[in-house]
């Protein structure tokens, strides 16, 4: 899933550099090679607090600006990533996500100075639920990316159990594209919904 999901965030024209944010148990050890066999980074700290790793990268490459793409979101839609960049950069706001889209289809594109602020302001042991923190219109300037007419935020593409895997291997299969590793969101949507597979 790393792999996959590495390889295609290399399709992003304006990110500077990847980081596996993963904790120091030994674990995480495997991830070590799959930092290494993709050339990204890794950076290993709390395993508790998600957000003290994506801090202390933040802080050592002196980031303007960080994206948050967790292991689970195998179908993180690289293909809106540079605009939300341009979003965040061109209005100076603290966070752009996309809207109305499946659960686990959105990076998160996040001014490292707001991150930090969120970070005084929240119980780190539970960062992994950062969305809900920073994603606050009346604390951060917050922007939103709306690629589709309808909602599609109902239903969830992200990979938490051993079904969740078997629909994405599903679309994967099923899915009438040529370059799988590149599908799209939207071949993804259509081909959910023609096999009516459950998403």
């Amino acid at each position: 899933m790393l792999d996959y999901i590495i390889q295609r965030i290399n399709n992003c024209k304006k990110i500077d550099e990847i980081f596996i944010c993963t904790s120091s148990d030994e674990s995480d050890d495997e991830l070590v090679n799959v930092a290494n066999k993709n050339n990204v980074k890794i950076y290993r700290g709390s395993k508790s607090k998600v957000i003290d790793r994506m801090i202390d990268v933040g802080e050592a490459n002196n980031a303007k600006h960080l994206i948050r793409i967790t292991g689970d979101n195998v179908f993180t839609s690289y293909e809106y990533i540079d605009k939300q960049i341009e979003i965040i950069e061109n209005n100076e706001l603290d966070y752009v996500r996309l809207h109305n889209v499946p659960i686990g289809a959105s990076a998160e594109v996040i001014r490292f100075s707001a991150l930090k602020d969120c970070y005084k302001n929240m119980d780190p042991s539970i960062s992994e639920y950062l969305m809900l923190y920073i994603f606050n219109p009346k604390r951060y300037k917050c922007g939103m990316l709306i690629p589709f007419e309808h909602d599609y935020s109902n239903y969830t593409l992200t990979v938490d159990t051993q079904e969740d895997y078997n629909r994405t291997k599903d679309i994967l299969e099923r899915a009438n594209v040529l370059d799988k590793l590149n599908i799209k969101l939207d071949d993804i949507i259509k081909t959910a919904k023609k096999n009516n597979i459950k998403y």
